[in-house]
């Protein structure tokens, strides 16, 4: 019987239409790359008390992350005029990087607390501000970010699966249950010829 390990996540993919999107996809599965076990991007659309919608905002254990992407010079000088750029505590993210092809934003741009990344040759890569994996706690935005409006996109998304009919597969588990006692599986589990996934040493 074959033994069923974790598979890394894996971006479908995707045609992307236009340079924008195709650097949220990137910055979609640069965050997954980093430990961050949900991230929502420019596809999904929530109300929000401050009207706005993330490029790519990544969650992990305790720690939120937004990445914003511009494409040219003039979209990253009109992004200063936002209301929610304006106002730090009116944006989303504990943590805030820009992202855009090389050279186009510079370190010496940067507002106040924002890191920077840059898209060469195809991959993503750390200019400034991002952290060890010791140092999330320490984020530039902790005590003056939109805590309210990143609930409303949690709560969006959960809403959107509940629809789904999807959202009771959270009490199964990362790997869902046994066909025969109904208990949670973990990682080494067995697949049975006739009743499916199955516990390795209880039921195997």
């Amino acid at each position: 019987m074959a033994i069923i390990r974790a598979k890394p996540i894996r971006v479908k993919k995707e045609i992307a239409q236009n340079p924008h999107h195709e650097l949220c996809l990137l910055a979609e599965q640069f965050l997954k790359n980093q430990k961050f076990g949900v991230v929502i991007r420019d596809g999904f659309k929530a109300v929000t008390n401050s009207g706005e919608q993330v490029d790519a905002l990544g969650f992990r254990s305790g720690v939120s992350c937004l990445v914003e992407i511009k494409v040219s010079r003039s979209d990253f000088l009109q992004d200063k005029k936002k209301r929610f750029r304006a106002e730090p505590m009116l944006g989303v993210g504990q943590w805030r990087f820009y992202l855009c092809p090389a050279g186009l934003i510079n370190i010496t741009d940067l507002p106040d607390g924002w890191g920077l990344l840059w898209l060469e040759n195809g991959k993503i890569k750390k200019i400034h501000g991002w952290p060890s994996n010791t140092r999330w706690c320490d984020a530039p935005f902790a005590q003056r970010y939109n805590y309210h409006a990143e609930a409303e996109i949690m709560y969006s998304a959960l809403r959107r699966i509940e629809i789904q009919g999807q959202l009771g597969l959270i009490y199964d588990g990362l790997y869902g249950r046994c066909e025969l006692c109904n208990r949670q599986l973990n990682e080494r589990h067995e697949i049975h010829p006739e009743h499916g996934k199955i516990c390795l040493k209880s039921c195997g």
